[in-house]
């Protein structure tokens, strides 16, 4: 029998195991917004400078609009790296959540942490009142095994 420390400590560790897809997803939507400014700087007229020139021999010649360009492509690459891993990711929490033995719980954990759903929606999915909802996602916890 688990002491209630080793209990809260389990569950912790759990929850974070499963809540590593919120911050994959939170990662690519910021990822995305950088990419949408990238295209839209690539795609924006610089201004004219008057003045001065002095030439550098190091100086970049490169139009800045290329820079934006292959900068949105890196980042590109990254979003499509960080889709990957959390398909892959999401496959690995499923398969563990398909271990557990009670319907339920299986239902509550692929709820909440594959499809992102609120807790009002599982309640309502399940027909159970919030309370129960999350003493099922306790028991979920505990019931867990995180994946070597």
């Amino acid at each position: 029998m688990l002491s209630r420390q080793d209990w809260r400590e389990n569950n912790v560790e759990v929850k974070e195991y499963l809540k590593q897809t919120d911050g994959i997803k939170h990662h690519i939507d910021l990822l995305r917004i950088e990419s949408q400014q990238l295209k839209l700087q690539s795609q924006s007229v610089q201004g004219v400078q008057y003045g001065e020139h002095i030439s550098s021999p190091n100086k970049n010649t490169e139009a800045p609009f290329v820079r934006c360009l292959l900068r949105k492509q890196e980042v590109d690459d990254q979003i499509k790296r960080e889709e990957d891993y959390l398909s892959t990711l999401k496959m690995e929490i499923s398969t563990a959540i398909d271990e557990l033995p009670c319907i339920d719980e299986r239902i509550v954990l692929r709820a909440r942490y594959i499809n992102s759903s609120s807790w009002d929606e599982i309640a309502n999915q399940l027909n159970y009142s919030l309370r129960s909802t999350h003493r099922i996602h306790a028991q979920a916890l505990q019931h867990f095994v995180i994946p070597k």
